[in-house]
């Protein structure tokens, strides 16, 4: 097991990895963001401690079960900067930082941080393999940030595949691929055309920069990418050649690119979930004005007359909209379930439908069934 190293003149990207299913698609929210503070929930904090257990017990070979009882503390100095530091061997004489919050260990946190460990530790053994974890790769070449990086959580050598494993410790499903285009079948069920995919883009720039950075420890004929999540019993694999990664990696640069010299607004659920720019972005409140306007009413330039009001009115005039939306956004959903209990096909424009589940979240996504049954009787 190698620990992580900092690299000379590495910061971390604007562009974020993490933040790469937004920014590639709505190239205008890292302008729309800058300056506006990422605040974290308790959610994310919770993560930010089973990361840095996993990260431990990984390096030093580790049990989190003691852990359980400790606590972490977030932390913030003068000038913004944050950091984290368990309790129990943090020290600041000279009063340096300030607390934001705390984060108390339990027996389940543990029990998610194992089921990861476990996942990893099986992982190389099985395949003989060399674990850097929590490393720090450089995406500079992808972002146009000199000396950007991005930390994966474990990157391991295996011969001739490089694998990215990434922890999730949240209960919202991540898969390590996006389905661009669903298959297509006649009409005895045949497929005719297969279904499109692409690699997780934060995924695939850690595996971009893990290239980078140990080319020179192996010929890498492929990349592994993997998401794990304990707290649904979920993981996501998706390989490719390297370059058909290279390949999608270049329209991440291209993406990049245009977050600098032809930003556009995509506004959409999940580009403006996590945006710390959402809150006084137009596009997105045009978006959310005229679909609701346009759905009861004439519509009109009721959405431009609402975002040309004075910035002391325009806020509460808009809320005062909101009953009014928020119905609008009821009743589609109700709709939409009604077509659907009554097996009714509810489609959108570029082909892809809905359907009802039953709540329970799924074990293992496979792309390549086979290869999970050879994989799987290999570990066993």
């Amino acid at each position: 097991v190698l620990c992580a190293g900092a690299a000379d003149m590495a910061y971390h990207a604007k562009l974020s990895p993490s933040g790469a299913h937004r920014w590639s698609t709505c190239t205008a929210s890292p302008g729309q963001s800058a300056g506006k503070p990422n605040l974290s929930s308790d959610a994310s904090m919770q993560g930010t401690a089973e990361h840095q257990i996993s990260a431990e017990c990984l390096e030093n070979g580790g049990d989190p079960s003691s852990y359980v009882g400790r606590t972490m503390l977030f932390l913030r100095d003068a000038d913004g900067h944050t950091s984290e530091e368990w309790l129990d061997t943090w020290v600041d004489e000279a009063k340096l930082f300030t607390e934001t919050n705390r984060i108390k260990i339990d027996d389940d946190s543990a029990a998610r941080c194992m089921a990861y460990i476990q996942f990893i530790r099986d992982l190389v053994t099985t395949r003989d393999a060399t674990l850097m974890v929590e490393q720090r790769v450089p995406i500079g070449h992808i972002t146009g940030e000199k000396g950007a990086t991005g930390t994966s959580d474990s990157v391991i050598l295996a011969g001739e595949e490089i694998i990215i494993a990434d922890a999730k410790f949240g209960r919202g499903k991540v898969t390590a691929y996006d389905l661009v285009a669903a298959a297509e079948f006649d009409a005895d069920g045949n497929e005719t055309v297969a279904a499109v995919y692409e690699p997780n883009p934060q995924l695939a720039m850690y595996a971009d920069g893990s290239l980078e950075a140990f080319e020179i420890m192996g010929d890498f004929k492929t990349v592994r990418m993997i998401i794990v999540q304990p707290a649904i019993n979920h993981v996501s694999e998706f390989a490719m050649p390297v370059a058909k990664l290279r390949e999608y990696v270049h329209r991440l640069r291209v993406a990049a690119e245009k977050t600098r010299t032809a930003p556009e607004y995509v506004p959409t659920s999940d580009n403006c979930f996590f945006c710390p720019g959402r809150f006084d972005c137009n596009a997105r409140n045009a978006k959310a004005l005229n679909a609701a306007a346009g759905a009861f009413e004439d519509g009109g330039d009721t959405a431009n007359a609402l975002l040309s009001l004075p910035s002391d009115t325009r806020l509460g005039t808009m809320y005062s909209n909101l009953p009014f939306i928020k119905r609008w956004v009821e009743d589609l959903e109700s709709q939409v379930r009604s077509e659907l209990e009554q097996g009714n096909p509810v489609v959108r424009d570029d082909g892809m439908s809905y359907a009802l589940g039953d709540g329970k979240m799924g074990a293992r996504q496979w792309i390549d069934e086979d290869a999970a049954t050879e994989a799987l009787s290999k570990m066993r």
